[in-house]
């Protein structure tokens, strides 16, 4: 398949041209992309190899994690570290809408971790993971259905992990939030800090947690057995009359 790669700022100036279409297989992943963008000779090839951890990538212009596949005719921006220097303090900065049917890779996210522990000093790792749960208020939960606003959730996920970075000083951070139909027992929030010591990345998650729960596009529909409501501001249930 074909996908289009746009560069920006000094990328296009190494590179030779904004942008270019590239045969990649039709299951390639955004490190797949850069793995091989990586492989061209010259000071652009060093500058992907060096600085892939910093750089920000977006799929049809919303932000994609090094695991998003790609189809045919995706358009790939890469944008180079800003000029504020944030992004090439961070060894990795993530956010990710994980759709139903996708699972999270916990094993693959302790791996990237083991990375930037030998790499960045990173060796404290904090990782939250919130778990669809049943009862409530004495009643069964079947399901839980997740409406987002997916560009205006993107960029808080990318405003709330530059706030936490700039109060606590964490070196990673990564978000994964499941949309769609879950079940009890299906995980439906993950966050992944990690930093130089323990106390950063301890300090630091409550505050995340509760600003991806109550500040983003996310809303939560409570499929239970006496009946459906809408959980607004963390506890209040409002009953849905649409279902």
């Amino acid at each position: 398949m074909r996908i289009r790669v746009r560069l920006y700022a000094i990328l296009h100036e190494l590179y030779g041209k904004r942008e270019d279409e590239i045969e990649v297989p039709d299951t390639a992943t955004v490190a797949e992309v850069l793995a091989r963008l990586s492989s061209v000779k010259g000071r652009f090839g060093e500058f992907i190899r060096e600085r892939s951890g910093s750089l920000i990538i977006l799929v049809n212009g919303l932000y994609a994690t090094m695991d998003h596949r790609l189809s045919d005719g995706d358009v790939v921006d890469i944008l180079p570290p800003s000029s504020g220097g944030l992004d090439s303090y961070l060894p990795c900065m993530a956010y990710e809408l994980v759709e139903e049917s996708k699972t999270i890779d916990l094993a693959e996210i302790v791996d990237h971790a083991r990375l930037h522990a030998r790499t960045h000093g990173l060796g404290a790792l904090n990782i939250y993971v919130g778990i669809v749960k049943s009862p409530i208020d004495g009643k069964d939960v079947r399901e839980l259905r997740y409406e987002v606003h997916r560009e205006y959730t993107l960029r808080r996920f990318s405003e709330i992990a530059k706030d936490i970075w700039r109060e606590y000083g964490v070196g990673c951070i990564r978000i994964y939030h499941r949309i769609g139909n879950l079940v009890p027992g299906d995980i439906a929030l993950i966050v992944v800090l990690q930093g130089r010591g323990r106390e950063e990345v301890f300090n630091a998650m409550p505050k995340i947690v509760d600003l991806i729960k109550h500040t983003t596009g996310i809303w939560k529909l409570e499929i239970r057995e006496d009946g459906a409501f809408w959980v607004i501001d963390g506890n209040e249930r409002i009953e849905s009359r649409e279902i």
